[in-house]
């Protein structure tokens, strides 16, 4: 996705983790510390250093609530989110040019590989074992 564009180069920096991070807090909105660790599944020290990261990396800010000052959101910048949006339409297209080229038999068989994969790890997750991200 990244080779093709150019305009995306900022975003080859950064880690899978972080691009997850970024992805949420673009699909959610603004976003409190605790949300934003409960959808990362991490603890809010965790998610603080990642917002750390991306704020330095210029892909979030903190910033005050306009209905709570005393509350801060996380917020993705406007810069970040074109470019994110950008990734996901890249990632879109790339997506359909594979399911075409793999056609709806074996797409169908890798959905419900993936269903199946998802499933299992989900199931390790609840019994305590490692974390798969």
């Amino acid at each position: 996705v990244f080779a093709n564009s150019p305009e995306l180069a900022n975003m080859r920096e950064l880690t899978l983790q972080q691009m997850a991070t970024a992805m949420i807090a673009l699909e959610r909105g603004p976003l409190s510390l605790g949300q934003l660790a409960g959808f990362l599944g991490v603890s809010a020290a965790s998610a603080s250093a990642m917002v750390d990261r991306l704020i330095e990396k210029d892909v979030l800010t903190r910033l005050h609530s306009e209905q709570d000052r005393r509350k801060i959101e996380i917020r993705i910048l406007p810069e970040a989110a074109r470019h994110l949006q950008a990734v996901q339409q890249a990632m879109r297209t790339a997506m359909d040019d594979l399911t075409r080229k793999l056609g709806p038999r074996t797409t169908h068989q890798w959905f419900d590989v993936m269903s199946k994969i998802a499933v299992a790890m989900d199931a390790l997750e609840s019994d305590g074992e490692e974390r798969y991200a």
